[in-house]
């Protein structure tokens, strides 16, 4: 594990050192990306229907589907679900408190509101820890939006359409929540793509789930110290390694494009 862990770190410096001759920031016309054009469309109906075939209702509290897109192997997509026990407008309120980020998010080192328009739409301004101490902080700015019916919010969020971070070169996802019982459902469907050309599908959804749980304790209101906040999300993560979810999740990948094909 430390030897892979350093082979990675490393690669990741070289790739990264090559590229520090560009800003970090690039100004680009949009471009198409796998799934961006489908995530704009889905609606809460649909998101419904691929719960109900593809990730039926369960009593754990967190649930993971891997999904892989054909020919893409560094595509990683990720269906997450959580309990939180909460009401939804305090999942809501924390989601939507961008700028506070950093108190929740352990890898957001800085966050800033850049736009807002009627507390539907925002463009927020990103800054995240370097994943080495010899690599420079991650930037990049997101595109959120939100919709709301009864009894449910639905966030969808992509990479900015002006500029885009060097080494990211796809993020796009949604958010659907549901108040039920006094609790509150948690979804997200993520797909994320860097140019570090490895398979980070590992890494990727071990730092996905590490900030689920980070909303969800954060949201619960536990009052809990930094260093108590790590014991208990790291004791989380091997009671999901023991229960093999974390595997089951890597080791059944299920192709995204086959799924969407199959809910209309």
């Amino acid at each position: 594990m430390k030897k892979s862990r350093a082979i990675y770190y490393f690669t990741l410096f070289i790739l990264t050192f090559t590229s520090l001759i560009t800003p970090a920031y690039s100004e680009v016309d949009l471009q198409v990306v796998p799934y961006s054009d489908l995530i704009t469309k889905l609606t809460i109906k649909d998101l419904e229907s691929f719960i109900k075939k593809f990730h039926p209702e369960t009593k754990n509290d967190i649930e993971l589907t891997c999904l892989e897109t054909t020919n893409q192997k560094h595509y990683v997509g990720l269906w997450h679900q959580l309990i939180i026990s909460a009401p939804l407008k305090n999942v809501a309120q924390k989601i939507e408190d961008f700028e506070n980020y950093p108190k929740v998010f352990g890898e957001v080192k800085n966050s800033k509101i850049l736009s807002s328009l009627n507390h539907l739409q925002w463009t927020i301004q990103f800054e995240n820890k370097a994943p080495a101490f010899f690599l420079p902080n991650i930037h990049y700015q997101m595109d959120y939006s939100m919709a709301e019916i009864a009894g449910s919010k639905l966030y969808k969020y992509h990479l900015s359409d002006k500029f885009k971070q060097k080494n990211i070169q796809f993020s796009d996802g949604l958010i659907l929540i549901k108040e039920e019982h006094g609790e509150t459902k948690f979804y997200e469907l993520d797909f994320f793509q860097s140019n570090w050309g490895l398979n980070i599908w590992s890494e990727s959804i071990n730092d996905m789930l590490i900030s689920d749980l980070e909303l969800k304790y954060s949201v619960e209101n536990l009052i809990l110290s930094d260093s108590d906040k790590k014991t208990k999300i790291q004791k989380t993560l091997l009671e999901i390694n023991h229960d093999k979810v974390f595997e089951k999740c890597l080791n059944n990948k299920l192709n995204f494009q086959n799924i969407y094909s199959k809910l209309n």
